[in-house]
């Protein structure tokens, strides 16, 4: 009996192990959503956090959150701080580069649990109709128990971006 559970734990664990070491050392997320609006106005709602904080799936999981807010909104440098319960943890957001209401690409922090790179993306479809394509992107790295975690994130992510992005189209679609 002891000999068969710990043969079962071994080959759970190699498979783990083997999952891990196929797995892409990189994370992508993407979600996309057409907003009835213009391109100006959505780069608005996302390159300004004191606007984002308004309908990110985050904000509501946890409504005591303490923020700050650093910089020029829709600048490169527009920074976004929060604290919060352990549904949203704390971390940091800000603006890496704007390119003409093209796109907005953001730093994530999050502190020891580490960072990645997230934006949004704006195609005009007509002069009140914009795609909004909002990407996440984290090198993994090597650890096959990372790459695996990293599997199970893609998941999470993909929830919280497409509530936000729902959240976002109702603004405009109301």
């Amino acid at each position: 009996m002891f000999t068969a559970i710990l043969f079962g734990l071994l080959t759970f664990i190699l498979m783990l192990v083997i999952l891990g070491l196929v797995s892409p050392k990189t994370v992508y997320v993407q979600c996309v959503t057409t907003l009835s609006t213009s391109k100006e106005n959505a780069f608005n709602a996302t390159a300004d956090f004191h606007k984002f904080v308004k309908w990110n799936a985050w904000s509501a999981k946890d409504p005591n959150m303490q923020q700050t807010f650093a910089g020029t909104p829709k600048t490169v440098g527009h920074a976004y701080q929060w604290s919060g319960n352990k549904n949203v943890g704390t971390g940091s957001m800000e603006i890496l580069a704007i390119d003409e209401q093209q796109n907005c690409t953001i730093a994530l922090n999050f502190g020891p649990r580490g960072g990645a790179t997230c934006g949004f993306d704006f195609e005009e479809l007509t002069a009140e109709e914009t795609k909004i394509t909002w990407w996440f992107k984290s090198e993994i790295g090597k650890n096959p128990f990372s790459r695996v975690f990293g599997m199970m994130m893609e998941r999470f992510i993909t929830k919280d971006f497409s509530k936000g992005l729902a959240n976002l189209k109702q603004q405009f679609n109301a």
